[in-house]
């Protein structure tokens, strides 16, 4: 985190119930802590392993040197996201978590809010019909773009990193950076259960 920036205010709560989730170890981490309960928490995301996945390759400059897309699309920092039940009545509880972003010299994943409901219902004995949605607010991979010199023939231009090797103009690679949205993660998921 660069220097003269705070985390988040909304990770506060999150890092709190880890923390506290966290020095009671092991299986009581899944029980309940005043009516709150740990999800799930994970380091790295499917937009974590997106954005490394366009580390492998590379390109050779018009000095000779090799230009190798690792140090762009990697970071040492990955993303930490956590998700948190809060139990509002036998039947319903509210969902929530949130992560914190990445950063790589050539992506950006933003922090994201993560906010939800499940409500279940006993429809016969032993047999419960649930439903649960999650939205992602922020959350989006987004991936600069770079300066490049293409000497005499076309002179400085903006170009999307990976492709100013190739055979397209400059500005049309600009139309294959990724843009996409934290929305994409959001989840609505219907599930019968029997229980014996």
């Amino acid at each position: 985190m660069p220097p003269g920036q705070t985390k988040p205010t909304f990770l506060r709560p999150v890092l709190r119930a880890l923390a506290v989730c966290l020095a009671m170890a092991g299986p009581a981490c899944g029980e309940q802590i005043d009516g709150l309960h740990l999800l799930d928490i994970q380091l790295g995301s499917q937009k974590s392993r997106q954005a490394h996945q366009l580390a492998s390759g590379g390109y050779e400059l018009a000095d000779g040197s090799y230009q190798s897309f690792r140090n762009w699309y990697s970071t040492k920092r990955p993303e930490l996201s956590f998700l948190l039940l809060s139990q509002m009545s036998q039947n319903a509880a509210f969902i929530w978590g949130a992560s914190t972003g990445e950063r790589g010299e050539k992506y950006l994943i933003q922090p994201a809010l993560r906010l939800g409901l499940l409500l279940q219902n006993e429809i016969a004995k032993g047999t419960y019909f649930s439903i649960s949605g999650t939205v992602v607010l922020a959350g989006g991979l987004l991936e600069r773009s770079c300066m490049a010199d293409y000497g005499q023939i076309a002179g400085l231009q903006q170009v999307n990193c990976r492709l100013a090797a190739s055979t397209l103009p400059p500005q049309d690679t600009l139309s294959y950076l990724i843009r996409e949205s934290g929305w994409s993660d959001s989840r609505l998921t219907v599930s019968l259960e029997k229980r014996f």
